[in-house]
């Protein structure tokens, strides 16, 4: 072979090595170098360098983004069925807002913490009353003596039906809620034609609103009293529903036309049988009152 022909042999033998493979998930390697070219007439150029080594395994793809969030696993009843609270702060506070009509804030309303005698709590023989400002907001000051206290709150103010309102138990420390309803009459009278009910003023309407041990309303709870009033009805899409037969989201039901007296609202939930407690009935007002776990 001459040296020309060894030359070009050697120049075959260093052809451009091949790109490595990409490795898993990877970029390839780097081209390899070009092989040396053979001397002429000397031996074949050695084999150029092969192909870059494969590429290191590619970073993890990123993770997907994080799938919405699946269903609510229902209402937090994880303190379902625990004893009540036996002990209480020497001091705490509690602090509220008043609706009106479903609408808006109610400013000037007096508040008045009483027991369940009906009779007005002292705090070193002040009693304990409030009055709303101008977002209806009030705030109540509480002394015991170490044991939970066993109260509700009247809210009065001329023009607003009187509003007797129940906590689900006995208060056992600080507590705070938004959602205290005051109505005038007139008020009462324009949601009750959805009910297909006319309001006697001689009986009351016990409004029973259902809530978790976080105090969030519950959706599809059934709702009784005892006794039984002359009608109700659940809220819900913004009206007195007369097909619903649990609660919606506002977790609510109206007992319309009950009796003056003592009543016992109860509830239950996907066969949870909630906290059942006694409330009081007043003709010509309204009693608003929370069951919960």
């Amino acid at each position: 072979m001459s040296g020309v022909d060894g030359g070009s042999a050697g120049s075959r033998g260093g052809s451009t090595g091949g790109s490595g493979g990409a490795g898993p998930g990877g970029a390839g390697g780097a081209t390899g170098l070009a092989g040396v070219t053979g001397s002429g007439g000397g031996a074949a150029g050695t084999t150029g360098a092969g192909g870059g080594t494969a590429g290191t395994t590619g970073a993890g793809g990123m993770s997907g983004a994080t799938g919405a969030a699946g269903g609510g696993g229902g209402p937090a009843f994880d303190c379902l069925g625990r004893s009540l609270p036996t002990t209480a702060p020497l001091t705490f506070t509690m602090t509220g807002g008043v609706n009106t009509n479903r609408s808006g804030v109610l400013p000037g309303a007096t508040v008045t913490a009483v027991d369940i005698n009906g009779t007005t709590l002292l705090n070193n023989l002040n009693p304990v009353v409030a009055t709303t400002g101008d977002l209806g907001i009030f705030r109540l000051d509480f002394m015991t003596q170490g044991t939970p206290l066993d109260l509700h709150l009247v809210i009065t103010k001329t023009g607003q039906l009187d509003t007797f309102w129940y906590p689900p138990a006995p208060f056992a420390g600080p507590y705070n809620t938004n959602g205290l309803d005051s109505f005038t009459a007139s008020e009462l009278d324009f949601l009750l034609p959805s009910a297909d009910v006319t309001r006697d003023n001689t009986k009351s309407i016990v409004i029973v609103i259902v809530v978790d041990c976080a105090r969030t309303r519950v959706s599809g709870a059934t709702i009784a009293t005892t006794p039984a009033a002359g009608a109700m009805r659940y809220w819900a899409s913004g009206s007195l529903s007369t097909t619903a037969t649990a609660t919606s989201t506002a977790g609510e039901a109206f007992f319309l036309n009950m009796p003056p007296g003592d009543v016992m609202v109860s509830a239950a939930w996907n066969g949870s049988v909630l906290r059942s407690h006694h409330v009081t009935a007043v003709a010509g007002a309204v009693t608003e009152a929370l069951v919960g776990p």
